[in-house]
């Protein structure tokens, strides 16, 4: 049997999972005052996966969260995410960053087993670093193979098995480096872009202007005149969506702020953001924020 290295609280929010039977990995045990402090290990190791590797983890609630937010890097080989409603590749230095109260799922692609590093840590400010990074630029980062991001982690690992509070400080140090150093690689690699056309930036007043009602793709390609084939071209490079998930995706921002008045109701709400069908608007609200509505409602 594979060895199960899980906590009760992740044994709790897994609908389904598969540990490698021959994994390297730590359990790291910080000091109370750490606790307090620092950014502080959790767990961290380096699997080799097997073919019918897979971790599949349910969203949370604040009555039973599993506090714990997951950084991994793809050593070799390939990997896949599923996060906030997208899919990701993961192959030789491609990294994630991810709240693990929210839902996911990662697995390896089977004719190209996926080898990464990976850490649990907790503390400090990180849900608010890692809400500004996935806020910013997305949970998926790249590295560059044996790069810091890949170094520090390797470090932590190195650190597993010692305890104290020179190995806390220590780790404290390198969990910061690595959430700098994804900050930092994301900036330099969206300054790569270029300024983000004018086109572009008409179509998206025009979809923000008028996300209640149901602006068609050939309307909004004939208002900014420019072929609607090449719109969705603009949209995938520039903001990783189509012109509709980028709708959809404005929408959902705006009903979390609405969900803020306790007096509309969800119906309502899905009214006010241009959504007629509010089990259809649930169902998207849930597949964007792994929340329903009421759920994202009682945790505001």
């Amino acid at each position: 049997m594979p060895l199960d290295i899980r906590t009760n609280a992740e044994r709790k929010s897994m609908s389904y999972y598969f540990f490698p039977e021959n994994i390297d990995w730590y359990k790291y045990t910080p000091t109370a005052d750490t606790v307090k402090m620092f950014h502080y290990a959790q767990k961290s190791g380096i699997f080799t996966c097997p073919g019918n590797y897979i971790i599949k983890r349910k969203a949370r609630t604040k009555k039973n969260e599993y506090n714990s937010i997951m950084v991994g890097l793809t050593i070799e080989g390939t990997g896949y995410l599923h996060y906030s409603g997208k899919r990701f590749k993961l192959t030789q230095g491609c990294g994630f960053i991810l709240n693990c109260n929210y839902a996911h799922k990662y697995y390896t692609d089977k004719h190209d087993l996926w080898k990464y590093i990976w850490l649990h840590f907790y503390g400090g400010q990180c849900v608010e670093q890692t809400a500004y990074i996935q806020n910013k630029f997305g949970p998926v980062f790249f590295s560059v193979p044996d790069g810091k991001i890949e170094s520090q982690l390797r470090e932590i690992f190195n650190l597993g098995g010692k305890t104290g509070q020179k190995t806390d400080i220590l780790i404290n140090g390198h969990i910061t480096n690595i959430i700098s150093e994804i900050m930092l690689s994301e900036l330099q690699n969206s300054n790569k872009l270029a300024e983000i056309p004018p086109i572009l930036n008409q179509a998206i007043f025009l979809i923000e202007n008028n996300y209640k009602n149901n602006l068609k793709l050939d309307e909004l390609a004939e208002k900014v005149k420019i072929n609607k084939y090449k719109l969705i071209r603009l949209f995938k490079r520039y903001m990783d969506r189509t012109p509709y998930e980028y709708l959809i995706y404005y929408r959902i921002q705006k009903a979390k702020i609405l969900l803020s008045d306790v007096l509309l109701s969800v119906k309502d709400i899905a009214g006010m953001i241009g959504i007629k069908n509010v089990s259809y608007f649930i169902k998207t609200f849930k597949y964007y924020e792994n929340l329903t509505p009421a759920q994202y409602r009682k945790n505001i």
